[in-house]
């Protein structure tokens, strides 16, 4: 694996740790997969996304970051998804559902020491 892939694993599985639930939203009919090869192709681009966000925004990633990113990825899924929308525009309810990703992004960044302020 490259250094993308090392930190999207990574934060793939610390994302349990924050909320299982969470996680059967992005692979519904998936067991949780036990090495990087068992992910399929779709879920690794986003996961690429949320360490690119763990390498650029680190520790300080907010909600609306995880919301963007999962937006942009969206666009190529179903470009006409009603919450591609601004992260602000959202129901509180559903603003709550990327925390869990949030907090691992943060989790991954601070302990691989990358990402703004990283030291």
């Amino acid at each position: 694996m490259n250094y993308i892939d090392d930190i999207a694993w990574a934060i793939y599985i610390v994302q349990p740790m924050f909320d299982l639930e969470d996680r059967d939203q992005l692979l519904p009919d998936k067991p949780l997969a036990l090495t990087w090869e068992e992910v399929g192709p779709n879920e690794k681009r986003l996961l690429r996304m949320y360490a690119l966000l763990a390498y650029s925004v680190g520790k300080l990633t907010t909600v609306q970051d995880v919301h963007d990113a999962w937006s942009a990825w969206q666009c190529d899924q179903k470009p006409d998804h009603w919450y591609i929308v601004p992260f602000e525009e959202l129901p509180k309810d559903v603003q709550e559902k990327d925390r869990s990703w949030m907090n691992a992004i943060r989790r991954v960044a601070i302990d691989n020491r990358i990402g703004m302020l990283a030291s």
